[in-house]
């Protein structure tokens, strides 16, 4: 009787080793993987946090940055990129006169365009054989020009000079990217990013600076400089996924 019973205990011992063995394997640290070159392109909606003049009267239309990426070594790459951002001003949230031609109201629809181009640094922190998170800080200057600003209506002209619609400032964003490869090497990323711009909102560019409308220092709602949030999707394309 007792050598059954020995026998049964070898037997389940020996399971629960080899159980141990596998469950080691299955949460050994995953093997960090270099891409050494990729072309990448992500694309959202940008949501703005300060200053409140601008946050409470434009919406986003956009925010799409486009990348060359180069591995460098161990996940860390760095990159050559260009961004556009776009913001356009709410429905009826200018103080500038509407234009009307042969009976027909057309309103002022100013849009918020930022160009930057930008260099990057990132690390990839793989957690799968397919999938990873990446970590960046891009660092670009942004050239703003507003849109559909009506300069060409007589009485703006001095008010609104053609001057006073660009303005330039640095642009630091700190991202996060979770990509996942879903073929050998094209992966799909969705991301979050923080962007903060060195230069304030100019209300007299849009026409917010006086009348039903107006904004200015002394009551805080110019206080601080553009910042927003942005969120989306991505694609990149890899020439070779793993060296």
């Amino acid at each position: 009787m007792l050598k059954p019973i020995f026998l049964k205990n070898i037997t389940l011992l020996l399971l629960i080793f080899n159980l141990g063995i596998l469950n080691a394997q299955e949460v050994r640290p995953v093997k960090q993987r270099n891409i050494p070159f990729s072309l990448r392109a992500v694309g959202g909606l940008g949501n703005l946090i300060k200053p409140n003049a601008m946050r409470n009267n434009f919406y986003s239309v956009g925010d799409i940055l486009l990348d060359v990426n180069f591995g460098i070594y161990k996940g860390w790459n760095i990159g050559l990129n260009m961004r556009y951002t776009g913001f356009q001003i709410r429905q009826g949230a200018s103080n500038v006169a509407d234009t009307v031609i042969d009976g027909l109201i057309y309103q002022v629809r100013t849009i918020h365009n930022m160009y930057t181009p930008g260099i990057g640094i990132s690390y990839d922190k793989w957690i799968g054989e397919y999938s990873f998170f990446n970590f960046g800080l891009n660092a670009g200057y942004s050239l703003v020009r507003y849109s559909k600003l009506r300069s060409s209506v007589e009485k703006n002209t001095t008010k609104y000079p053609s001057s006073a619609y660009n303005y330039e400032g640095l642009l630091l964003t700190p991202s996060i990217n979770f990509n996942y490869f879903f073929e050998e090497n094209v992966s799909m990323s969705l991301f979050v990013s923080y962007s903060f711009l060195d230069s304030p909102f100019k209300p007299e560019t849009v026409g917010l600076d006086g009348g039903v409308i107006s904004y200015s220092v002394k009551d805080g709602d110019l206080k601080g400089n553009i910042k927003f949030i942005s969120f989306g999707l991505g694609f990149s394309y890899s020439f070779k996924r793993i060296e």
